[in-house]
């Protein structure tokens, strides 16, 4: 048996969903990844009554509730108006994917964010972050929940003041990162289905993959990846550079596209391999701008 499993079926688990299908799947997808301890709730006020005999480790809810929403849920966890620990580590489960909907979340006091439909390996990232990765608890007047940032500013004022460094990157491992990279992989999704069709004249379909591009690259600048930025843009001069011409070659396109998933897929730990991805696709176009 494995660390993960070890830990998962030595943790309790509280689901929170008021759909009977999601809450059972939840549920099923947790002990197929080896969670023997889990307690659905289909209401907040199930969840409470389910807290008076049974203190969960790991809270997973669901957003869309009626008539007390995860979000509410969570804010009444960590302000303590509940039976439930108030530093218990939450992961919000939801078809919410804006970036406003994240920062919503991590106001509340959300640890980790996970979309519809998800599968098990995306539950056990979240909960390899909570249990290896999590960040420092903050238990403030202002704030109760954990710490978003990589920085915190060096002179806060008081004890665990949420005062953050306004230029502090986006944890690369952190839900908001996580929901972006979902919105940029699905815009490479749409581009992939786009480029199957691409050929040289056919201005319309280039036309739709340039707007495709250019909407990749504005999710790409909340990101900041310089290298997937790069990327992004590469793939854009090109477009502009042949337009609907014969010299256009639906390959170069493809490059893009499978670089770009590389670049998302690979962590930016692994800066040598992710900056000769980026560099090849720069050699590429210059030499096809070229011809």
């Amino acid at each position: 048996m494995n660390p993960i499993q070890e830990k998962l079926k030595a943790t309790r688990f509280l689901v929170v969903d008021d759909s009977h299908f999601q809450r059972a799947l939840t549920c099923e997808t947790l002990r197929a990844a080896g969670a023997n301890m889990i307690e659905p709730a289909a209401s907040a006020a199930d969840a409470q009554e389910a807290a008076k005999l049974f203190s969960p480790d790991v809270v997973l809810t669901d957003w869309v509730m009626d008539p007390v929403d995860g979000l509410e849920l969570t804010k009444m966890i960590r302000r303590h108006a509940t039976l439930i620990r108030r530093d218990v580590p939450i992961i919000m489960i939801t078809s919410k994917k804006t970036a406003a909907d994240v920062q919503a979340a991590q106001n509340a006091g959300v640890d980790e964010y996970l979309v519809k439909p998800f599968n098990t390996d995306g539950i056990l990232r979240r909960l390899d972050a909570v249990f290896n990765k999590r960040r420092e608890f903050v238990d403030s007047y202002v704030y109760v929940g954990p710490c978003r940032r990589r920085k915190l500013v060096a002179d806060y004022d008081g004890p665990m003041r949420r005062l953050f460094d306004d230029e502090a990157e986006i944890d690369e491992d952190g839900p908001e990162a996580q929901i972006l990279k979902s919105l940029a992989k699905s815009k490479l999704d749409t581009a992939r289905n786009v480029a199957k069709t691409l050929t040289s004249g056919d201005r319309r379909a280039i036309r739709q993959m340039y707007a495709i591009s250019a909407e990749f690259d504005a999710v790409v600048v909340e990101i900041n990846d310089p290298l997937l930025g790069a990327a992004s843009k590469s793939l854009m001069t090109y477009i502009q550079g042949v337009g609907a011409s014969p010299r256009f070659d639906h390959r170069v396109v493809d490059a893009h596209i499978e670089a770009m998933t590389q670049l998302l897929d690979l962590s930016r730990a692994e800066d040598i391999m992710r900056t000769r991805v980026a560099k090849a696709l720069d050699v590429l176009v210059v030499r096809k701008l070229k011809v």
